[in-house]
């Protein structure tokens, strides 16, 4: 008797192993390849899993350009099922390849930002600024710069972290926004003397003001909201909006074309994403709004604030010819 209840505890507790492994293995996983800052990740994979028990998120954080780039070589039998806050400049590369899914959505986006074959979905605008350590400009006796053009000023030789913007869609917006603003030659002349001054470029668009915040440089070319929550962190930081106004871009979402069915659960997460509570969590860390109708929320942009033209900023012809030009020309 005693033996047989052994073997039925023992049945028990194989049954339970397995039907709780089958349970765990019931969900479904669900990729995202995104270009978001590592701290950004974490609130939007809290609401998915939360909104989704049944869903296993796996995000992939590369920067823009490897991002595009590995979707452009993995094609249709991309691993990833959806594109999460990307600069929407390589989205539009990727929408052109024929390797974007058209995602119908009832929000309506900021002038400049909808695209007509809704296929890039507007995720948040960030503007790129001029970041400084204020510590070590004083430490320095450098002082401080007002506008892009001052940064070509010798006086800088060493002390400037820039992201290369064949890698970065940051530096890519910021050439953009120069190119429109100087006209090409010029730009090209301003860049040269800028990237004479130069300390590093760099491959990601957040590792210099990683650089300027931890004390490397002196100053950086970066994005609002880093400068923002450097501040916040007790660090000597300032944000300094240029006088000839500020670069900006706007990530998007995308949903990847499959040479399969979309199942239902990617489905899901992709409404999520391009939801209203989605934005809330965009806006809480990147602060010029996407959608119509919403304002500025943050207190630190000042009253003379003002964006640059960004014409071309999302045509990919353009972008290839420019940045063959700046590849023979820095490279």
């Amino acid at each position: 008797m005693k033996q047989k209840i052994r073997i039925l505890i023992v049945l028990t507790i194989i049954t339970g192993y397995f039907s709780l492994t089958r349970h765990l293995s019931s969900k479904t996983i669900v990729r995202i390849y995104t270009a978001l800052e590592d701290y950004r990740i974490p609130a939007y994979q809290k609401l998915i899993e939360d909104a989704y028990p049944n869903v296993e998120v796996h995000i992939t954080r590369l920067s823009s350009g490897k991002l595009a780039a590995k979707v452009l070589a993995e094609g249709s039998s991309c691993e990833a099922d959806i594109i999460l806050a990307t600069p929407a400049n390589h989205l539009y590369g990727l929408k052109e390849a024929g390797l974007l899914e058209k995602y119908d959505t009832n929000l309506t986006f900021a002038s400049g930002m909808e695209d007509s074959d809704s296929m890039v979905i507007p995720s948040a605008a960030i503007s790129e600024v001029i970041i400084v350590n204020t510590q070590e400009l004083k430490n320095n006796n450098l002082p401080e710069p007002t506008s892009f053009a001052d940064l070509a000023n010798p006086i800088y030789k060493g002390y400037i972290a820039m992201a290369s913007p064949k890698s970065s869609g940051t530096a890519y917006a910021i050439y953009v926004g120069l190119l429109n603003y100087f006209g090409e030659e010029e730009a090209f002349n301003y860049y040269d003397k800028l990237i004479g001054n130069l300390k590093m470029m760099t491959e990601s668009g957040s590792a210099p003001t990683q650089m300027v915040t931890s004390g490397e440089v002196a100053i950086s070319l970066g994005m609002d909201f880093e400068g923002f929550d450097a501040i916040k962190e007790g660090k000597p930081v300032k944000v300094i909006f240029p006088t000839e106004g500020s670069p900006y871009y706007f990530d998007g979402h995308a949903l990847l074309k499959k040479n399969h069915e979309i199942k239902s659960e990617v489905m899901d997460v992709m409404n999520l994403i391009v939801s209203n509570r989605a934005y809330e969590v965009a806006q809480s860390q990147a602060y010029i709004p996407v959608l119509s109708g919403r304002e500025i929320i943050a207190d630190q942009y000042p009253d003379n604030f003002k964006l640059m033209d960004m014409s071309n900023m999302d045509s990919v012809s353009f972008k290839t010819k420019m940045l063959e030009k700046w590849g023979k020309r820095y490279e």
